[in-house]
């Protein structure tokens, strides 16, 4: 069988692999965005509604929350790490 494969590993991979709603990648339970382009929303239990954001990774799981520019993406780790310490039966991402 022939068939396309992309790794969905990288915030990067997944933004190319979802549709785009003007310009946002929206994976919401509702939410809507007014002038905000390129971001990438993943919040399956809450709406998220943007205004005047651009480029920006948004994670509703739970009670989390994550907010963090596209830039600064490899930076979850830390995010992790840190959760970890904290509790280290919980996972977040």
């Amino acid at each position: 069988a022939d068939f396309d494969w992309n790794d969905l590993g990288s915030w990067e991979n997944l933004e190319r692999a979802l549709p785009k709603t003007r310009g946002n990648v929206l994976k919401s339970k509702g939410g809507h965005t007014i002038d905000s382009q390129g971001n990438v929303v993943f919040s399956p239990e809450q709406g998220v509604f943007l205004v005047n954001v651009q480029n920006m990774i948004v994670v509703s799981e739970g009670d989390r929350l994550l907010v963090i520019p596209k830039e600064d993406a490899h930076r979850v780790k830390e995010i992790t790490s840190f959760l970890k310490r904290q509790d280290p039966l919980e996972e977040f991402l």
